[in-house]
């Protein structure tokens, strides 16, 4: 199924199950069907980045097909609100079904309960090294990016907000989280899991590399599309007023 702007979510729903999670968060309420198009306008997100997207999301090779030139006409603003529709559904949507995952895993007959409690304390490290970066994000970052966004339409207060920037914005990385959880999920989880529950460790292990792919492509847009946007308006703005 080619996922198109006139693309029913009744259908992506059916037919592609990890696309129709990705649009899930921006997903308001449950009157379905209606086209991306119609979801794209509810949720003030601009569709055709959701299409851009949603390459990357159908790619078996996670962020291999998202090219950053294709990404070149949309705003900052746009960006901003995939940005932080994703930290909302990350906080009020998935982490809850990942944990809900592992408890139920704990439940399946055969299973090693010492080696899920670690597991879910891995989950717990990783969720609160996110929930921490997030964080970070919302009140440093995605604000100053939104100020310089605004202040290129014309601000008189440029040059006082330039000259308080905030570094952060500028060492931004995500290779300070915690993702040991992926990795014992991959390699060591096998070697605990009953082989009569095959069942329960493939939903397991497809849940959270779904998610690890989110997070992949989520990381890809703010180092490859958000910080090099900012990093240049930034630039522009003070070469701006140096010729003043």
């Amino acid at each position: 199924m080619d996922i198109k702007i006139d693309s029913n979510l009744i259908e992506i729903y059916t037919q592609k199950g990890d696309t129709y999670k990705f649009l899930e968060r921006f997903i308001k309420d449950e009157k379905l069907p209606y086209t991306i198009e119609e979801l794209s306008s509810l949720a003030g997100v601009n569709p055709n980045f959701l299409l851009k997207l949603i390459e990357g999301v159908n790619d078996q090779h996670q962020t291999a097909t998202l090219n950053v030139a294709d990404f070149d006409q949309f705003s900052i603003q746009d960006i901003l609100v995939y940005l932080n529709s994703t930290h909302e559904y990350y906080n009020d949507v998935y982490f809850k079904e990942l944990e809900r995952s592992l408890f139920d895993a704990m439940k399946l007959p055969g299973i090693d309960y010492n080696f899920c409690s670690i597991l879910s304390s891995a989950f717990s490290d990783m969720k609160r090294s996110l929930k921490q970066h997030m964080r970070q994000e919302e009140e440093v970052l995605f604000p100053y990016a939104s100020c310089l966004a605004t202040m290129k339409q014309g601000n008189s207060n440029v040059l006082g907000f330039l000259q308080h920037e905030v570094e952060l914005c500028f060492t931004h990385s995500h290779d300070e989280l915690d993702f040991n959880v992926f990795r014992m999920i991959k390699w060591l989880m096998p070697y605990y899991f009953d082989f009569n529950n095959t069942s329960g460790l493939i939903k397991l292990e497809a849940l959270f590399f779904r998610f690890k792919k989110d997070l992949e492509i989520h990381a890809w847009v703010e180092d490859e599309l958000l910080l090099p946007k900012v990093v240049e308006l930034r630039n522009e703005l003070k070469e701006k007023i140096s010729r003043n």
